[in-house]
């Protein structure tokens, strides 16, 4: 096949702020391997200079710069008209903060003219500092409305390098057919951001369209490095919570809208009393919120519902988990084998009988042999008599995240926190419980807020070592270097 012959990738970069960005992410664009790539950057009124920078260092980039920000939905659907209006075959949304593989666009076009009914397929995502490990082969979703990346936080390997078919594909890396666009629309432009890349492969599999998961399309991502709305603001819980009924109230089957919207009014009710336990009034600002604007906004839905065929709602209804804390059902490692003799201390990747369940493959690095610990990890560990204290040595390459605390349980009752940082200290924490076998247990908070994101994560620290320390007075808790 000729390069002309070939389909035309239109790839639609909306950049908000994000000059330190863009050169990367251009660049990565610019050398893809699929001969018919075009770049679109469309600025969403930014002010440092990110549009300059394009004119001046990429010419061969289309700029569309828009007078203010209009949120990630107008926004990428400026750009997608721009490209469909151009002759685009397909379309590629990419965040800015990204780096792609030189072949990513031509694996992604090779797995769409596979099938003219493919309407969208998703990439491999990787976390760009972490490369071994995921942050999206796809999103799922709950009829509560609350959606996740599959396998964010796991090991890319396995199951992850098969291609299949999805619910929906990461709006951060995401590759639309042009006629499946323009048989569906485009992004509703009500949901600003959050959740529209979902209610747009909802409405794609409601036309037949199918949403394909593409292993050999590899991103790499920062993960909300330009992100307009960072992670906790009132902002940003507003539209997520918003956003959730937003998504179950126009895609509901009717045959099951009363009940839906029973277990969700229910589910938020269940919240509310929580935040009131905790007295955490914006919390429930937010939630009051986010009601009142669905409210209005019914009118809107209803009219959505009435030119939406019932059967095309129930053509992806029936791929959504049932569960408000439903997660992708991934495994870590098994734990060790029960014959394996315990001791009082167990090294990663070397010394590991008792080690648990929440535990992901061996690794190394620097030197230190360690393993990634899931949300909830467990050892048993032999302890000694005597008064003694527990050490653990952690690492969290992610300190910028939510995360930062580790909960260590043991002997019926909490041990202690440690907060592990960057790269790997000895914690030790004052130990008080009978000679012999005892389960530890390691729980790391604000992963994610489930409840309140809706984006259940699994990975949270490294872990080398963790064992006791006999001390004859009991010293409490210290930290040092390993």
């Amino acid at each position: 096949m000729t390069d002309l012959a070939q389909p035309l990738v239109a790839v639609v970069v909306l950049n908000w702020n994000g000059r330190e960005h863009l050169e990367t992410c251009l660049s990565s664009i610019l050398g893809q391997s699929h001969p018919r790539t075009a770049a679109y950057l469309v600025d969403n009124g930014s002010t440092d200079g990110s549009v300059d920078l394009v004119r001046a260092g990429f010419p061969g980039v289309r700029v569309i710069a828009l007078p203010e920000n209009t949120g990630f939905c107008a926004g990428n659907n400026a750009g997608m008209r721009a490209a469909l209006r151009e002759g685009a075959d397909y379309v590629f949304l990419l965040n800015n903060d990204t780096e792609i593989d030189p072949g990513c666009v031509a694996a992604l076009v090779r797995a769409a003219e596979a099938d003219p009914l493919i309407g969208a397929c998703g990439c491999r995502m990787l976390f760009f500092d972490e490369r071994t490990l995921i942050n999206s082969t796809g999103v799922e979703s709950s009829i509560y409305g609350q959606c996740w990346d599959r396998g964010k936080g796991r090991f890319s390997g396995g199951r992850w390098l098969e291609a299949c078919d999805i619910l929906a594909a990461c709006g951060g890396a995401l590759l639309l057919r042009a006629s499946a666009l323009r048989a569906t629309g485009l992004l509703y432009a009500r949901f600003f951001t959050y959740f529209e890349d979902v209610d747009l492969c909802i409405r794609l599999r409601g036309k037949g369209y199918r949403v394909r998961y593409v292993p050999e399309a590899v991103v790499f991502h920062k993960l909300g490095a330009t992100a307009e709305l960072p992670v906790y603001t009132p902002r940003k819980m507003f539209f997520v919570q918003r956003n959730r009924f937003l998504l179950v109230l126009r895609n509901c089957p009717a045959r099951l809208l009363p009940s839906v919207i029973i277990s969700n009014a229910a589910f938020e009710l269940r919240r509310a009393r929580a935040h009131l336990r905790l007295r955490d009034a914006d919390a429930l600002l937010v939630q009051a919120r986010a009601v009142l604007s669905i409210l209005l906004l019914l009118p809107a839905i209803a009219l959505h519902r009435f030119r939406t065929r019932a059967d095309a709602r129930g053509r992806a209804w029936a791929m959504l988990h049932t569960h408000p804390d439903a997660c992708p059902d991934v495994l870590p490692d098994p734990p060790s084998p029960p014959g394996e003799g315990l001791s009082d201390t167990i090294v990663m990747g070397e010394r590991e009988g008792g080690r648990g369940k929440g535990w992901y493959g061996p690794m190394e690095d620097g030197g230190t042999r360690f393993r990634w610990m899931s949300a909830r990890a467990t050892v048993t560990l032999l302890s000694p008599s005597g008064k003694a204290r527990l050490a653990l040595a952690m690492a969290d390459p992610y300190p910028d995240t939510p995360r930062k605390e580790c909960a260590v349980y043991g002997a019926g009752g909490l041990v202690g926190r440690v907060t592990p940082g960057r790269s790997f200290r000895r914690h030790e924490l004052a130990f008080h419980g009978r000679p012999g076998a005892v389960e530890i247990a390691l729980e790391a908070s604000g992963v994610i807020d489930g409840l309140a994101l809706g984006e259940p994560a699994d990975f949270s620290f490294r872990v080398s070592e963790i064992g006791f320390v006999r001390t004859p007075g009991g010293a409490p808790g210290k930290c040092t270097a390993v």
